[in-house]
């Protein structure tokens, strides 16, 4: 009886050791199944807690396959914009570019240039939904009232968008799955930007009591 469980104690401290030197040479998620295989009666230190968090990849590169348009309209249906903003290699229209910054222009006539990917992410918001054309909010905004000079919309880099008979936490998800960094849910539109930083996802404004999307 002493000898087998001699025998068990060597087999589990050779696996510990043997765990302990592979463990640095693997991925963190092969080294938590190789430290959990030979159990130490601790928690995770904090070097290998840090090793499990999920890096955050890249923002995917604006790619369309052709040419579509770009179809921006007020909430109330009347039509703002309609252009092909890309070229047949993908390069910016420089025209179609100008007039997008003039319909995202902010109330006092200030415009930015728009940047592409904003562009792309909302033509393939629209193509989403078959084409419709997106409901433009808020476009470019100047820093103050509740505008901070790290707005995205300072930059050009964000929208305020809405579909007509599409519900905001539906745009919102959609957003998402499409690649949008910034999303913010309101109870009229939401919110979408480019940001390449890292994502970041949020319900803003006043709702009717006791629900939220």
């Amino acid at each position: 009886m002493l000898a087998w469980a001699a025998a068990t104690l060597a087999v589990v401290g050779s696996a510990y050791a043997l765990a302990r030197q592979l463990a640095p040479l693997l991925p963190p998620r092969h080294a938590l199944h190789l430290r959990a295989a030979v159990p130490s009666g601790r928690r995770l230190s904090a070097r290998w807690a840090n090793q499990l968090v999920p890096k955050v990849a890249a923002p995917p590169e604006p790619h369309l396959d052709h040419q579509p348009h770009l179809r921006l309209e007020r909430l109330d249906g009347k039509p703002l914009l309609d252009v092909q903003p890309f070229d047949v290699d993908g390069r910016p229209r420089a025209s179609a570019f100008a007039a997008i910054a003039k319909v995202f222009q902010a109330r006092n006539g200030d415009r930015v240039d728009i940047a592409p990917r904003l562009v792309e992410l909302l033509i393939t918001i629209s193509l989403a939904y078959d084409g419709k054309a997106v409901g433009l909010v808020s476009g470019h905004r100047v820093p103050g009232r509740g505008t901070r000079r790290t707005s995205y919309h300072v930059r050009g880099m964000a929208a305020d968008i809405a579909m007509r008979g599409v519900k905001v936490h539906d745009l919102r998800a959609q957003a998402v799955r499409l690649g949008a960094w910034g999303v913010g849910v309101y109870p009229k539109f939401v919110h979408v930007d480019v940001r390449t930083d890292q994502p970041f996802h949020w319900v803003g404004g006043r709702w009717p009591r006791y629900w939220k999307p």
